[in-house]
């Protein structure tokens, strides 16, 4: 029997991969649809089990398909979330002189650096060289973002997520607190394409970056407070990390107890349920806001 010429096999070769990229795309829409599963757990620790398995399932067909847009913004979603959600977890967990804390803060770090490569990625399918703006100067970053529009959103949104949310276990790091202005740049115009993706996140975001500090030191806590409570009307106020959010960062910062113990009583009194599409997060707001009461003394 001869053998198959060269050009045969290679289109041979050419098409086994397009069979497996067709099939992991297929694959993208059925998990992208049985994602709120997981977000609809309701037991914190089985989903902690769960969600490092399926982060790495997906990260395993964005070898077979680097291009598709919905496993990259998947995997960026699942790295940022299983940071802030388990590994900041851990972290609040300790006291706050415990040496314990340096490592998790630093795995924090790293997980949100790998989400925002996915995110970059995400971005550059549609925007080649898009990843080359979101370091040095801010214009160019500026000029990118206005080019995009959105279905780019959650690639913009997890960007922005990571870069904050590594600002925040990263406070020493200069580089990390240099990218407050791309921050506020990117979850501006999330708000402007989407203000509603991820329960209004980019919102609570702005709320944050603006209300955890004072206006001598560039913060704006007016707009940080109405930024977060935008965020809960928008979501009925049944997202209840909102909440918790706006007692931790900007009523801590305000040095205004009456309304961080008034906002963490009302989460830790409101059943998870209330969002059942959002029970693990919800379950996970009412546990930190448990703990932050009972730091109450030393916050304030």
């Amino acid at each position: 029997m001869r053998p198959l010429p060269l050009i045969l096999l290679l289109v041979l070769g050419l098409a086994s991969c397009d069979v497996e990229r067709f099939g992991v795309d297929r694959s993208a829409e059925v998990l992208r649809k049985a994602a709120p599963a997981f977000h609809a757990e309701p037991d914190i620790a089985f989903a902690r089990e769960a969600a490092a398995a399926n982060v790495k399932l997906i990260e395993g067909l964005v070898r077979v398909s680097p291009r598709n847009r919905s496993l990259l913004a998947q995997v960026a979603e699942g790295l940022c979330g299983y940071a802030y959600l388990f590994v900041e977890d851990d972290l609040e967990a300790l006291p706050p002189a415990d040496e314990g804390r340096a490592p998790h803060a630093a795995r924090a770090g790293l997980f949100y650096q790998r989400c925002r490569e996915y995110a970059v990625r995400h971005l550059e399918v549609k925007h080649p060289g898009f990843g080359e703006t979101v370091t040095g100067a801010l214009a160019p970053l500026e000029a990118a973002l206005r080019r995009t529009g959105p279905d780019d959103v959650p690639g913009l949104f997890w960007l922005g997520f990571s870069l904050a949310a590594n600002a925040n276990v990263s406070r020493e790091d200069v580089a990390a607190i240099a990218d407050l202005p791309r921050i506020e740049a990117i979850m501006q115009r999330v708000v402007e394409l989407d203000e509603r993706f991820y329960h209004a996140g980019a919102r609570v975001c702005l709320g944050a970056l603006f209300g955890s500090r004072t206006r001598l030191i560039g913060g704006d806590p007016d707009r940080g407070r109405r930024e977060i409570e935008r965020a809960i009307t928008l979501t009925g106020g049944s997202f209840l990390m909102h909440k918790v959010i706006l007692a931790r960062v900007y009523a801590v910062a305000m040095g205004n107890r009456e309304l961080f113990e008034r906002v963490l009583r009302e989460v830790v009194a409101t059943p998870g349920t209330v969002m059942p599409s959002e029970r693990l997060a919800n379950e996970i707001a009412r546990r930190r806001a448990a703990r932050y009461l009972a730091l109450a003394e030393e916050l304030f």
